[in-house]
């Protein structure tokens, strides 16, 4: 049975680049890159133009073009460790940009459990630009220049009741910059309303390393007071192990 595409009933019928094309070569990629879905270990690909097919020619070559197009300007900027101001409206693309990459990842990794994402919050991320509720998104500096796309799903326990809520969180860093996004459902009746203000995460100087672009309530300018580094107690991957407060 053909796949169908992640964001529309089309088949998915076309590669889509992971990293587009205009990153690699502004970057001059050309080191292994690490990608880690789920549970599963982490690997690193030789070959930085990475395709997946979880996508439409349609989408591909449609919205999804547009909205690469739209945060070039942004993207370029940052990964280059470019100090830049962001305004609302350039936040709120950046997000979508991230939600696109999360909800690749997300589809890739469907062989091996359901979707988290449903099929309307896709939809709606491909026709509106709608971002799924309950999902917050930060972006940060990293000292150093790497490429990572890692999607995880977490368990978040409240006091005594295990499992209280789920989430799916996305990090990706492309050169300086670093992003990550993070979804939560309240799955017990009383942290189902706003699950996010109530999950607890690993104590960390986040305040100081993240700055919050979604939901946006202003300007904000990059890069935030703190940079995450290689190794040491701001280490970057902190950033990836943050919502990992209990084994799935």
């Amino acid at each position: 049975m053909s796949r169908l595409c992640a964001f529309c009933p089309n088949t998915a019928n076309t590669l889509e680049h992971l990293w587009p094309d205009w990153i690699l070569k502004s970057l001059s990629a050309s080191q292994p890159i690490r990608h880690s879905i789920g549970s599963r270990p982490a690997f690193y690909v030789n070959n930085p133009a990475v395709k997946v097919r979880v996508v439409c020619e349609q989408c591909n070559g449609g919205w999804m073009s547009d909205l690469e197009t739209l945060n070039r300007p942004v993207i370029g900027a940052l990964i280059h460790d470019i100090s830049f101001p962001l305004d609302k409206a350039q936040q709120a693309n950046l997000t979508a940009w991230t939600l696109k990459t999360g909800l690749v990842l997300d589809a890739i990794n469907r062989g091996e459990r359901a979707p988290f994402y449903g099929a309307t919050e896709r939809s709606l991320l491909r026709t509106q630009s709608s971002i799924p509720s309950e999902t917050t998104v930060w972006i940060a500096r990293f000292s150093g220049s790497g490429f990572h796309a890692g999607g995880t799903d977490i368990w978040l326990d409240q006091g005594e009741i295990l499992k209280a809520a789920q989430g799916c969180v996305t990090t990706v860093i492309i050169g300086h910059l670093a992003i990550q996004s993070v979804t939560i459902r309240g799955l017990h009746p009383e942290y189902r309303a706003h699950p996010i203000e109530t999950v607890a995460i690993k104590p960390g100087r986040w305040a100081q390393l993240l700055h919050k672009i979604w939901l946006p309530s202003g300007n904000v300018n990059w890069p935030p007071q703190l940079t995450f580094t290689s190794r040491g107690s701001l280490s970057i991957g902190a950033l990836m192990d943050r919502w990992r407060t209990r084994k799935a």
